[in-house]
Formats: C-alpha cells, structure tokens, sequence
C-alpha cells in the first residue's frame, strides 16, 4: 500500500548537514500497526511528514497504490492527502473554534453535506469520549482531552492510514494508556497506523507490533519487541553495534587519490557505502563532489 524505495533526506545549514535517512527502503501493509521508534532528534517526525507529503526527500519515491506522492499534481496530492490523518504532535487545534467546530472545520474542506458532517462529527466525539465536551473550546481541555481531539479529528476524514507522531509524548502515563487503547481499537477495524514514539514501555505493552528504529539516518524495520528494547539498552551503555561507526566505510580508499580521500573524510558513511543508489545531484550540492570524483567513489567500492 505504502512503499519506499532509497529515500533520502538532507538537510543543510551553512556549512552543517543533518542527515534525516540514508537510502530507507520500506513496506507498509494494510492493516499494519507500526511503532517508528527513536530517541528524540532522530528524525520521526521528518520521516512522518514524508510519508504525509509535507516533506520531499532529496532522493527516491514514496510510493502509495503504486503512485510516486511527491510527482503528483496538486489536485491529486491532495485527494492523497485525504486518505491521511495525522495526529501531530502540536496538537494543530484551531483556538477561536469549539471541539465540534475543530471537527466540521476539516469535513467542510471536504465538502461533505450538513447530513454527513452531523452524523461524522458525533460518531468520531462519542469514540473519543468527548461528546459532552462538543461546545467548549480547545484551552478548556487537558493535554490528554487536546489529543483525543486530534484522533477525533483525524478519523473524521475516515483516513486509510493514521500517522500518529509522539501522541503520548506529554501526557501522564493514565491518559497515554486511554491514547493508547484508542489507536489499538482504531487499528482493529483495519486502519493502517504508524505511530512515531520514543518511549520503549509503550512498545513492550504491544509485543505483537513491527517496530521501525530510525537511529543515525538509517531506518530499521521488521523488528520484534525484543529486539528494540535491545537496541536500547545497548545504547543506553554506550554501544552501537546497529549503525556503523564513521570510519565503516565500504570504499578501497587505497584505490583513490589523496585529494579525494581528504573530502570524504566529512561524508557521512553510509552516503559514501550507498552512492551507487544515489543521484549525484546530493553529493555534487551537499559535499561538493565532481561527477568524476562520484564515479570514482563508485568503482572503488568493495
């Protein structure tokens, strides 16, 4: 349903790189339920608005029904749109508008009828417990209110995929167990979630859950529950047998000049180990690389 294939995402601030992925290929299916775990500052939340179409990786597709979401046009990026809710992280509550309002705001944009956005508008407040709170406005509710509001909202466009970034993230750990319980029941009536988290606890409570870990720009998937709470710990001590170190580079750099040896000595590795599937484009922008030196770094690959 869901399909990325080498994506990449930089960022550049003067001199300074911040590397989101590093060629991430992946699979969602429907119905999965997915935790996209990572410390804070690893990029979840960048990965999240890729797969939303915020964001445009500087290489590879992101794929849905087979249909590249950055080449479309506007008009059908988006109906894409429609098919996501995103829980943010912020909240993105309109503060001058009730509960309900916040709720038949997004349905109007839809175009549905004053039929439709009635009988929506009730269902998604009763599944969230916030019917009797329809009329007041956003300040009024707890943190824990604010972001049953969000899923309310989210469900109303009856999305096919909810990308929940850190929905528990401020909350105490009884109103992230009602948050919790929620997304588990969204996702048995076959809604696809990928929901972005830091908190290894509320992973080990859903054991039967994939798990992503997006650490060092390299995004891991298929991992089992004991597998990431692995991970943890081992980084936790000061270890990291799951990324490679900066000097684990897959280049003979004896096959290359001293020149080019000396500029690459401030690429990240795993751009240098994945060039091949790269666009010289990233390395010619970013790190200042001829089309020769690329193609020079390709051969001497191992």
């Amino acid at each position: 349903m869901l399909q990325g294939k080498h994506v990449t995402k930089l960022y550049k601030t003067g001199n300074i790189i911040i590397h989101i992925l590093i060629n991430a290929n992946f699979v969602v299916k429907e119905g999965d339920f997915i935790f996209l775990a990572g410390f804070s500052g690893a990029g979840k939340t960048t990965f999240i608005k890729l797969l939303s179409a915020e964001e445009t990786p500087n290489h590879g597709d992101i794929l849905f029904q087979n249909k590249n979401i950055n080449l479309l046009p506007e008009p059908l990026k988006l109906k894409y749109r429609q098919n996501i809710g995103v829980i943010y992280q912020d909240y993105h509550l309109i503060s001058h508008k009730t509960v309900e309002e916040n709720i038949i705001f997004v349905l109007e944009a839809l175009n549905k009828t004053k039929a439709e956005i009635k009988e929506i508008t009730e269902n998604v407040l009763n599944i969230v417990g916030l019917y009797d709170k329809r009329n007041v406005y956003p300040e009024q509710l707890s943190g824990g209110e604010k972001r049953r509001l969000t899923i309310a909202r989210s469900l109303a466009i009856e999305p096919i995929i909810i990308l929940a970034d850190e929905p528990t993230g401020d909350l105490d750990p009884y109103n992230a167990n009602i948050i919790m319980k929620l997304l588990a029941e969204i996702a048995k009536q076959g809604t696809t979630i990928i929901m972005a988290t830091h908190n290894i606890e509320i992973i080990k409570s859903y054991p039967n859950s994939d798990v992503w870990f997006l650490h060092n720009a390299q995004l891991h998937t298929n991992l089992e529950t004991k597998e990431i709470e692995d991970i943890y710990t081992t980084l936790a001590k000061g270890k990291d047998k799951y990324t490679k170190s900066r000097h684990s580079i897959n280049i003979k750099t004896e096959a290359i000049p001293q020149k080019l040896r000396n500029k690459i000595l401030h690429i990240h590795p795993e751009m240098l180990n994945n060039i091949q599937f790269l666009t010289p484009k990233i390395f010619a922008e970013y790190y200042n690389l001829s089309y020769n030196e690329i193609k020079t770094l390709i051969k001497a690959l191992k």
